[in-house]
């Protein structure tokens, strides 16, 4: 298995501002996105909020789930908190909008709007939305807000977030019902969320947080789910996966303990050699 490194959002979007125009509230965070041609933009994300977001234009290929969903010009989709997602983005220019919003922000707009019609339920744990003119017409008023967000008040960003939410509701009847599920307080699955954040120079309290658990409650339940302790598997994790990069790939070892999570060569080649038996240049390649 290839080794991942595994994007954050909306947190690492803050890394990327040559690239994003990104707006921070209370409980939500927006952000304007735009990539030329010229550069390969694609990867694997998980989402810790509520994540909304709206195609302007280029086209947006994800795959939730094991079902892929192809985004273009207009259509926008609202996917739940602790979503992991493959994706990839294309277009001269690819730009979008994106908008990620919290439990007690979501709770906010359900008690501020009362539906009166009878909720209806969902069959995916996604919604897509296709292109309309009082929707896009909705997306596209807040980028000037965006684009000045120093000028704009953080009030005038929840309304207009509102508005959206309001014409998102709009298409999908069953939106308020979803989003009132989606907010409710949940954890992801350990095993998968494991599998896909091992990489990440993260500690044990922020993989904790992330997976929607209390540091106590994810520690008891690595136990056991692994038999382990966190530390020791994701160690253990981490030179699997190098081995199979070097058996693999062809790739060499000065190469690649960075991509698996370690910072200091010498202490990679060590615990390798601990592991294994034999140091990482010693590892035989069948490629």
């Amino acid at each position: 298995m290839e080794a991942l490194d595994i994007f954050i959002m909306p947190q690492q979007f803050k890394n990327q501002l040559e690239t994003h125009e990104l707006v921070e509230l209370e409980g939500a965070t927006i952000l304007e996105s735009c990539h030329d041609g010229q550069h390969e933009v694609k990867g694997t994300g998980y989402t810790t909020q509520h994540e909304i977001l709206h195609v302007i234009s280029g086209t947006c290929r994800l795959v939730i789930d094991g079902i892929a969903i192809t985004l273009t010009d207009g259509q926008s989709i609202l996917m739940p908190k602790q979503t992991i997602l493959d994706y990839e983005k294309t277009g001269d220019p690819y730009q979008s909008i994106l908008f990620f919003l919290n439990d007690e922000f979501i709770l906010e707009f359900l008690q501020t709007h009362r539906f009166l019609d009878p909720w209806q339920k969902l069959i995916n744990p996604y919604v897509v939305f296709q292109n309309n003119e009082l929707l896009g017409a909705a997306f596209q008023s807040m980028r000037p807000y965006v684009k000045n967000a120093s000028q704009t008040s953080k009030e005038l960003f929840k309304v207009k977030t509102f508005e959206i939410l309001l014409n998102l509701s709009q298409q999908a009847k069953a939106l308020p019902s979803f989003l009132s599920d989606i907010s409710k307080p949940s954890s992801i699955d350990l095993k998968l969320f494991m599998e896909n954040m091992y990489i990440k120079k993260l500690s044990l309290r922020e993989l904790a947080e992330l997976s929607g658990r209390s540091l106590s409650g994810f520690k008891r339940e690595f136990k056991e789910l692994f038999g382990t302790s966190p530390f020791k598997w994701i160690k253990e994790r981490r030179l699997l996966a190098a081995r199979d990069l070097i058996v693999h790939m062809e790739k060499r070892p000065t190469e690649i303990y960075l991509e698996v999570g370690f910072e200091d060569y010498s202490h990679f080649s060590k615990a390798y050699k601990a592991h294994f038996g034999h140091l990482p240049s010693k590892t035989i390649r069948t490629v």
